[in-house]
């Protein structure tokens, strides 16, 4: 544990910083991390600065617990602080990038001193690493146990001990997904809200993104209809459950049956779209209920951090799941077939986000920005994103990197990079879109247009909603595939994917927020904010 004692004045920061950088670098995160959260700290003590008013002492700690989390700790005396507690000015552009870490943030006050904790985050390269090692094991012992072992015993060992294991992580997303897209959708709508009445012009930009999200959503409709003359259908079969024929689909009569019976029966049926219905009623009641919004925003926030948490926790156990799922997939589909599919199924998601870089660049060209020049100052924003593989957790970097590479003001990235974080997810868009349409098709499903536009609809939510923490995938896919009937054995597929694109799709959902930002910031910030 590190510790310094400052005054609380805005001179005495660099001192702070100073000591942040050492004491991160004693405990070897990455130069990504410490920028970050550098730039979180540096705001907070703006915060508490301006709250104090006066020169009291401050003690800053940094310290880590014995799970290897790093914590930022501010200690001082004085009345109760929240910066989140209260109205904030709509000159309060800081906040609203603060905001975007409330589940990183705690505040707790006891016998007249305050303390704020911020926990700093960790970086997903390593687990992506440490799957793929296990996903190559995997297909090694695999291939050489096929050689040697007898079919039967091999499917026998694969059902006794095998699957069980890739059952018990399934069924642990499937317990948390229900909770998880409650609480996080009601928390995105709020805060969106939120946005608006603090910034009413900022619906233009609330709007663009949405505008991104949807053309994304139809690209890769448009694409699965173009392949899906050649694509392999109903080759899993077998993991359909569903007992209702698509005439008249279980999703779309989830979806016209969106208003429960009962406050509980959505979350022990796992009805998705009533889950959805609801979180959206309670985002809009939240935020309409005056001088008591912000405490149950807080207390939402809280909740939905709490199985957030939850939910990191089982991931950490990927690189496990990852070898014990590529074993039973290995042993039940064969290895050539299995890894064929899944090349497949990446190739497909490639050719939508591909097409997704042109609409953006013709966007660019349409407001006259050149796109080289564009994508040459973006690239290290991009790059280190990549690294951190979160966009919620590279926002301070992405707007300190915007401002200094593009020259776009500080105020209008406070509002415009968080906000996007939330509501412009265009990678997730594509993935859960194109992943449900593909593995549905492998389950023999036929879809019509009707459950095309309602699965359609259901992503666009869901990207909008869900939260951008590892695992979120995963989260919706569970969602989605109870409402086509699906088994949850095709989550295989799905673990697959997140664990090695994670990073990927924290860059693409990022590329969309720049975009948006700049052609907005070059039309002038005044008429959003």
């Amino acid at each position: 544990m590190n510790r310094i004692t400052v005054e609380t004045k805005l001179n005495s920061y660099s001192s702070v910083c100073q000591f942040l950088e050492n004491s991160f670098e004693e405990y070897r995160l990455s130069k990504q991390i410490k920028n970050t959260y550098i730039l979180v700290a540096e705001e907070m003590f703006a915060k508490i600065a301006d709250f104090c008013n006066d020169n009291r002492k401050l003690d800053v700690i940094v310290s880590r617990d014995i799970s290897r989390t790093c914590s930022v700790r501010f200690v001082f005396s004085g009345r109760p602080f929240d910066v989140f507690d209260g109205a904030a000015s709509k000159d309060d552009y800081g906040l609203v990038m603060l905001e975007n870490y409330r589940d990183k943030i705690k505040f707790k006050y006891s016998e007249g001193v305050n303390t704020v904790t911020i926990l700093v985050g960790i970086e997903h390269s390593k687990a992506t690493i440490y799957s793929a090692i296990a996903f190559i094991l995997a297909l090694v012992l695999t291939s050489i146990a096929q050689f040697v072992v007898p079919a039967d015993m091999l499917a026998s060992f694969d059902l006794k001990f095998i699957w069980p294991t890739v059952d018990i992580f399934i069924k642990s997303i499937s317990l948390l997904a229900p909770p998880v897209l409650f609480f996080s959708i009601a928390s995105s709508i709020a805060t969106n809200l939120s946005t608006i009445n603090r910034y009413p012009k900022s619906k233009r930009l609330i709007a663009l993104y949405g505008f991104t999200s949807a053309i994304a959503v139809l690209l890769s409709i448009l694409i699965y209809c173009i392949y899906r003359p050649f694509y392999s259908f109903g080759i899993f079969e077998e993991y359909y459950i569903g007992t209702v024929t698509y005439n008249y689909s279980k999703i779309l009569n989830d979806f016209l049956n969106f208003i429960p019976d009962n406050l509980f029966s959505p979350f022990v049926d796992f009805n998705t779209t009533q889950i959805v219905f609801m979180s959206v009623i309670m985002g809009i009641a939240i935020e309409s209920l005056g001088r008591y919004s912000d405490s149950l925003k807080n207390i939402v926030n809280e909740i939905s951090s709490l199985f957030s948490k939850m939910l990191s926790i089982v991931y950490t156990v990927a690189p496990v799941a990852v070898f014990f799922c590529a074993v039973d997939i290995f042993i039940d589909s064969g290895s050539l077939e299995t890894l064929v599919m899944l090349a497949v199924m990446w190739l497909l998601v490639a050719v939508v986000l591909c097409a997704m870089v042109g609409i953006y660049a013709l966007m660019l060209k349409v407001n006259k920005i050149d796109v080289k020049d564009f994508t040459k100052k973006a690239m290290p924003i991009f790059k280190e994103t990549y690294r951190i593989g979160s966009t919620s957790d590279a926002v301070p970097f992405t707007i300190k990197s915007c401002e200094k590479t593009f020259g776009i003001s500080r105020k209008f990235l406070d509002v415009s990079i968080p906000l996007g974080c939330v509501t412009n997810l265009d990678g997730s868009c594509i993935c859960i879109t194109m992943l449900t349409l593909l593995i549905a098709t492998l389950c023999g499903i036929d879809l019509g247009a009707v459950e095309l536009v309602t699965i359609g609809i259901t992503a666009l939510v869901f990207s909008l909603g869900t939260p951008t923490e590892t695992g979120c995938l995963l989260v919706s896919m569970c969602a989605i595939f109870d409402s086509l009937g699906i088994s949850s054995e095709m989550m295989i597929s799905v673990i697959f994917f997140e664990v090695f694109s994670i990073n990927f799709m924290a860059v693409f959902n990022l590329v969309g927020d720049l975009v948006i930002t700049k052609i907005i910031a070059n039309k002038g910030t005044d008429s959003i904010i």
